[in-house]
This record gives structure tokens, sequence and C-alpha cells, in this order.
């Protein structure tokens, strides 16, 4: 159904070292590249999104991994994040929660990604260092901030 929507999408191809940002009505999204793994995943493309509308900004890093300097372009992008929208895997390591802190001291966290069968589990060891954060366990789950 691309079709349906063609005149409004937009092929934005961000380089690796800096945010390609548009704006529209009101909106900014700044889009960067992040690292989608190694191995059969290190060709697949992934991109940061830092919206900011009204005044907040929202970031979604899609399934980057914390490897290969994954981390580095969040950190320099995504700065003063008001919700942080994370792969829960970020959430449940110690290292990768120690840059989850580092990065958005001060954001509401968003666990996304979580295949539904962990979903307890996963959910269980986010809240025990992320007590506020949201957790996504089902597929097309919204919540208002």
């Amino acid at each position: 159904d691309f079709a349906v929507f063609r005149d409004r999408a937009k092929f934005v191809p961000p380089p690796r070292d800096k945010p390609v940002t548009l704006h529209h009505a009101g909106l900014s999204v700044e889009v960067f590249f992040v690292s989608h793994g190694k191995g059969r995943f290190a060709k697949v493309e992934n991109l940061g999104y830092v919206v900011t509308i009204g005044g907040k900004r929202v970031l979604h890093i899609g399934d980057a991994e914390l490897g290969d300097g994954a981390y580095d372009p969040v950190k320099r992008f995504a700065k003063d994040i008001d919700i942080a929208c994370v792969p829960y895997w970020w959430l449940v390591t110690r290292s990768s929660r120690a840059c989850v802190a580092e990065a958005f001291p001060k954001a509401h966290l968003v666990a996304i990604h979580i295949e539904p069968s962990k979903a307890e589990r996963i959910t269980g060891q986010i809240k025990k260092h992320f007590p506020d954060a949201t957790v996504f366990t089902a597929p097309s789950e919204s919540a208002r901030f």
C-alpha cells in the first residue's frame, strides 16, 4: 500500500557521522544512523529518531545494538531526551544499564522489542533496575505521556 502515502514519504539517508533534521508543521525529526549489530545483522540499516513536538523530545532507536559503537551516536545525537524508547536489552545488562543511565538521566524509559513469550521475565528484570519504566510487551501497545 505504499502508493497510498508515497507523496508524503521522504527518503532520508543520513551520513554515519551526523544527523539529518526534517521540519514539518511544528514537528522536527532528527534522523541518525545506529548500528544494528554484527554478523548477519551488520548490513541491516537501523536508524534512530529524535522527534521534537510540543517542546518534548522523544527518542526511538529501533533495535540498535550496544556493541560496535552503537551507543556513541545515541549519546552524541540524542541530547536532553524526555522519553527514550530503547530495546529491552539495553535495560537488562549491567554495562548497558550504566550507558542508559548516563545517556538519559532525566528521561522516562520505554522498553521495546520484547518477545511476548519472554514478557513476564524481561519485565521483572527491567522493573528491578528501572521501576518507573514503561514496558511494552504486546504488538501495537501504546501509552500516553
